[in-house]
């Protein structure tokens, strides 16, 4: 079988995207997961068009559809993320991804528990667009948040998931 396709938060592999400029390398994702995988860095603030540095995001509104701002200034991204999100979605369904590995509590790539502000101020916990767009789309692609896969037992299980679905994806692909 040929190498597997596993995007990845570009920031994780060191690519200086965030807001402020910096990265959130993790050594492992080009070291151990690069020996398995073609890597393909993904950060969809500064692929829809934003700059580094920027103004923090936070997500806003309901958890089951929030919308996306600046965290002090309040402007509001979600509809440029979310034509950016829709156009990223449908290229790597056509790529034929095999996974996904998603920065934390990020407002676009986390895939759990990253705050969103409710009425009131209160925070509640949401999913971030990109990561929530891409699961709805492929919901069996195997996807995990960096800090789910720093073992080497959760990295090599999601190897193992990710070898799979590529497998059931060329299986599906012989006529």
């Amino acid at each position: 079988m040929d190498r597997l396709i596993i995007g990845v938060s570009a920031c994780l592999l060191g690519v200086k995207v965030r807001y402020n400029g910096e990265d959130r390398r993790e050594p492992f994702m080009s070291e151990r997961l690069g020996e398995y995988a073609q890597l393909l860095p993904i950060c969809p603030e500064v692929e829809s068009g934003l700059s580094v540095p920027r103004e923090p995001m936070i997500l806003v509104g309901r958890p089951e559809g929030p919308r996306i701002v600046t965290r002090d200034s309040r402007v509001d991204y979600t509809d440029l993320i979310s034509a950016w999100v829709r156009g990223k979605v449908s290229e790597l369904k056509k790529k034929g991804i095999h996974g996904f590995v998603f920065k934390s509590g990020s407002p676009t790539c986390g895939l759990r528990q990253v705050p969103v502000v409710l009425e009131g101020g209160v925070v509640g916990e949401g999913m971030g667009l990109f990561a929530k767009a891409l699961k709805e789309e492929l919901p069996l692609l195997p996807c995990e948040e960096e800090r789910d896969v720093q073992s080497a037992h959760r990295l090599n299980n999601f190897i193992q998931r990710a070898y799979a679905y590529a497998y059931k994806l060329k299986k599906s692909a012989i006529p």
